[in-house]
């Protein structure tokens, strides 16, 4: 473990320091930053970054996002559950990063996990709807941390959250529990305990059933967004929605904050492919919207190609093969 410097040139000593001590030919990289990164390319050794997203910034030598750096990678592996052809627009802004859209890592254990839970008569999924008293009631899990409502992320207070888009994820949640209030039926929803907390006073007068969930293992979690009807998320790209890929479960998608990793980007070319239903984050009567999608034409055709989708990055657009591949040059 490296610990984190007092500033960002210390971070880039104290990563120095260590890795001088490491023999290595090829290192593997989580994460934009180039602490790691930037000791490889001095060092004439093969680097592959691999993130969820492009890099938010291209800066400067001796800051935490090296442009210069990022130019001399093998491979930044942009990581997606689906077949993204990222926009001309995006791929001439990073035309100097050798970037490719590639699958997400994927372990034999996780893949035997997700193979369990793909059948409709999975038993961790049944077992999981009568723990939950899911029965034939629809239900909603909304799949958004804590850490976009948490005011100590803020920018003002040291964070790494800017406040437009704080504001964004409050209304977003706040809309989405008072429009299911006013809808016909009342489902049952869940969500993160901090996020209930929260939100505690909005609940207390609602007309529906709201579950508080602490932290589940990975495979509970997995099995519940495959039980429920519906899974809301804030990014097409993100684990979740991976997740939901793989094992053959439901979604929608409302990008917020917006403008944020190319997020409104990627949802919009997953709903071309027919993979997903997204929503503005302060449309009005986002719970109606959202009942009324729940058993639609739409809504059951997503599974299969999801499935699909994924099986194929899986196969031909494999992450692990590609940097095995670098390595072994």
């Amino acid at each position: 473990i490296i610990d984190k410097g007092s500033s960002v040139c210390d971070s880039h000593k104290k990563t120095k320091q260590i890795l001088d001590d490491i023999n290595y030919k090829t290192m593997v990289s989580f994460g934009p930053r180039t602490f790691g990164p930037r000791h490889a390319v001095e060092n004439k050794k093969k680097v592959v970054i691999v993130d969820g997203g492009l890099p938010p910034v291209l800066g400067e030598l001796n800051t935490d996002h090296e442009k210069e750096i990022y130019s001399q990678t093998n491979l930044y592996a942009l990581t997606c559950h689906f077949p993204w052809k990222i926009e001309k627009d995006i791929v001439k802004k990073y035309s100097d990063i050798s970037f490719e859209v590639l699958s997400q890592p994927l372990d034999a254990k996780t893949e035997e996990q997700f193979n369990n839970l793909i059948g409709d008569n999975s038993d961790l999924v049944r077992k999981t709807k009568e723990r939950f008293s899911l029965g034939n009631k629809k239900s909603i899990l909304v799949q958004i941390g804590y850490s976009l409502f948490n005011e100590m992320n803020l920018e003002s207070n040291g964070g790494w959250l800017k406040l437009h888009e704080y504001l964004q994820a409050n209304e977003f949640i706040s809309n989405l529990l008072k429009s299911l209030q006013h809808s016909e039926e009342h489902p049952l929803v869940l969500l993160d305990k901090k996020v209930f907390s929260k939100y505690g006073d909005i609940i207390s007068e609602s007309k529906i059933d709201v579950v508080a969930l602490g932290n589940l293992p990975n495979i509970e979690s997995m099995a519940l967004s495959k039980a429920v009807s519906l899974n809301v998320s804030r990014a097409m790209r993100s684990v979740t929605q991976f997740q939901l890929s793989a094992i053959g479960g439901y979604g929608v998608v409302s990008p917020c904050p917006t403008n944020y990793m190319y997020e409104d980007v990627s949802t919009k070319a997953a709903e071309k492919l027919g993979m997903i239903r997204s929503f503005p984050f302060d449309m009005n009567e986002i719970g109606s919207f959202l009942l009324d999608y729940i058993d639609s034409e739409h809504y059951h055709s997503t599974r299969e190609r999801r499935l699909k989708s994924w099986e194929a990055m899986h196969s031909d657009y494999n992450l692990l093969e590609r940097i095995l591949e670098i390595h072994r040059k």
